[in-house]
């Protein structure tokens, strides 16, 4: 595996996607739930509440892997 792809990198790039992606994911859910139920924007703002907190954890999740591992010099 090249040194640009290395697992360090990959692991860099998902703790950066993680709140982006989950935020859209739970404004999205928020919103169709919103038109189904007609409480715009209740359930939008719920929706990007929730993701927020659960990007929060997984991020600390993956910080800790992160800074657990052990390194080993080349």
């Amino acid at each position: 595996m090249s040194e640009l792809m290395s697992k360090d990198f990959l692991k860099i790039i998902a703790m950066w996607s993680i709140v982006p992606t989950y935020t859209i994911a739970g404004a999205t859910i928020g919103y169709g739930l919103d038109r189904w139920f007609g409480t715009f924007p209740w359930l939008t703002a719920l929706g990007v509440l929730i993701a927020l907190v659960g990007a929060v954890r997984d991020l600390f999740r993956l910080r800790e892997q992160f800074i657990s591992k052990p390194r080993i010099p080349k």
